[in-house]
């Protein structure tokens, strides 16, 4: 679970990836503290969470960290 954003006026988003080229971003089924994410992911894919000021970011502007999966 992710804390709050550490400064105001700021969202986390999720991505998924591939050979380090950002794919789309993942969006929750639900706007709440908690959500679901779906997303198809093979061999070599990963998620990363960025911080953003801009809910509708096309790319993470600053990465927070991320894992393979």
């Amino acid at each position: 679970m992710l804390p709050e954003p550490p400064r105001a006026g700021h969202v986390y988003r999720a991505w998924s990836a591939r050979d380090w080229t950002y794919g789309e971003p993942l969006t929750a089924r639900g706007n709440t503290g908690r959500a679901v994410f779906e997303a198809f992911v093979g061999t070599d894919d990963y998620l990363c969470v960025s911080l953003e000021t801009d809910p509708d970011a096309k790319a993470p502007t600053e990465w927070v960290g991320g894992l393979f999966l």
